[in-house]
């Protein structure tokens, strides 16, 4: 459906501006069909990513927020490392889990109760026991994703589930 929503709003786009300005034919149609082209790719590549995400989901459980995030420094389960950063992986808040997605690759999901999260300046890290399993950064290098999160996460655990004693 989002494929071919961006496929008919590209190619309206592109026909409407080119025959509004007076542009020929052979010019319009060609931008047009890349329009659509363009779209559709789009739209189906996010489709297929927000189905994977919902899938993942157990009954009754809700994606309450999602973080766009990059590893610090790039770790080796991600296909990206020593390659291509630009785009993020999504940090998953739920209502019962904290999830790590690369695209539409579950990387790591456990429940409230089994991590732990601390922001260190910029760098967000997140443990698993006494395990490091992940040092993400926001956008940029922004030093207050970390502190946001770890807000809006001790919120969530504090009403969804327990949060570990990380003296024990």
């Amino acid at each position: 459906m989002g494929g071919a929503t961006g496929a008919l709003l590209a190619g309206t786009v592109m026909l409407v501006e080119g025959f509004g300005t007076g542009f020929a034919w052979w010019v319009t149609a060609p931008s047009a069909v890349f329009g659509v082209v363009a779209g559709t790719f789009a739209g189906v590549r996010l489709g297929r990513e927000d189905r994977a995400h919902k899938d993942s989901l157990e009954p009754n459980e809700t994606v309450l927020n999602a973080y766009p995030v990059w590893p610090s420094p790039a770790p080796a389960w991600s296909a990206r490392r020593g390659g291509d950063q630009a785009a993020p992986l999504q940090l998953h808040t739920t209502t019962r889990h904290l999830q790590l997605w690369e695209g539409t690759a579950l990387v790591w999901a456990h429940g409230w109760g089994a991590v732990r999260w601390e922001a260190d300046g910029a760098v967000l890290r997140v443990l698993h026991g006494e395990s490091e399993i992940a040092r993400l950064e926001g956008p940029g290098g922004d030093p207050e994703l970390p502190l946001d999160f770890c807000r809006v996460a001790d919120r969530i655990a504090a009403r969804f589930g327990p949060r570990p004693d990380p003296s024990s």
